[in-house]
């Protein structure tokens, strides 16, 4: 009895599918700075 892999179009015997390629996915998300981030920014290295 061969364990059932889902697949997009449905469950699979892991028989049938054979070998297979790992694979992840990543999310990156880039934020592009306000006015007021990069002023905060700055005066942080304002020296006092």
């Amino acid at each position: 009895m061969s364990k059932l892999v889902n697949t997009v179009l449905g469950p699979v015997s892991a028989d049938e599918l054979g070998k297979t390629l790992m694979h992840e996915h990543f999310f990156f998300q880039v934020i592009m700075p306000t006015r007021s981030m990069l002023l905060t920014e700055m005066r942080s290295f304002e020296l006092v």
